[in-house]
C-alpha cells in the first residue's frame, strides 16, 4: 500500500498494482548445432528454461514473439559456444529483429586460427520492441577445414537467448 494525497490535502491509502519482468522468457540450444563456414545459421533454441507467456517457439520458428499488448522496453541477452575441431578465423553471434541483425558480438582471430577449441561469444541490448515482433539467435563463421558447431546440451545451457520486458519506463 502507498499513502497519497488526494490534492486537497487528504492523505489516504492506495493499493499499488505489482509489478513483473513479463513476458520473460529463456530458451537454449538442447544439441549441438553445425554451422557451414561464411553462412548465417539460426541457432536452433529448442529447451524452454521458462516461458511466462508462451511467446517463444521452441518447435518450429525457435523464436521469441511479443504478445499482443506487451510492446515497450526489453532487455535481452543471448550467448553461444562456439566448438573448432578445425581452423576458425572469424566467428559472430547476432540478435535478429524481424529479419535483420540488430546486435552483435564478433570476434575475429586475424591471421591465427582457433584450433580445436572452444570460445562463447555473448551479447545483451535494451531493445524497443512492438507487439508481433520476433526475435533470433544467429550464428556466424569462417572456417579454413573441418566441422564447426555450436554447443547444446540437454543440462546445461550452453548456447541461450534470454529476455524480459522492463517496466517503468
Amino acid at each position: 500500500q502507498l499513502m497519497k494525497t488526494d490534492g486537497a490535502g487528504q492523505l489516504g491509502w492506495e493499493t499499488v498494482a505489482s509489478a513483473t519482468l513479463a513476458p520473460a522468457f529463456s530458451a537454449c540450444a538442447n544439441a549441438d548445432v553445425a554451422i557451414t563456414s561464411d553462412t548465417s545459421t539460426k541457432v536452433t533454441l529448442n529447451r524452454e528454461v521458462f516461458d511466462s507467456n508462451s511467446a517463444f517457439d521452441p518447435t518450429t520458428n525457435y523464436r521469441f514473439t511479443v504478445p499482443a499488448g506487451e510492446g515497450g522496453k526489453y532487455l535481452i541477452t543471448a550467448g553461444a559456444t562456439f566448438e573448432s575441431t578445425a581452423d576458425m578465423d572469424i566467428i559472430e553471434l547476432y540478435i535478429f529483429k524481424n529479419g535483420a541483425a540488430i546486435a552483435m558480438n564478433i570476434w575475429t582471430c586475424g591471421t591465427t586460427y582457433i584450433e580445436l577449441g572452444y570460445d562463447t561469444r555473448t551479447l545483451a541490448c535494451g531493445l524497443d520492441l512492438s507487439a508481433a515482433d520476433y526475435l533470433e539467435l544467429f550464428a556466424y563463421q569462417t572456417a579454413g577445414s573441418g566441422t564447426q558447431v555450436i554447443k547444446g546440451n540437454a543440462t546445461i545451457q550452453t548456447s541461450w537467448m534470454s529476455g524480459f520486458k522492463l517496466v517503468g519506463i
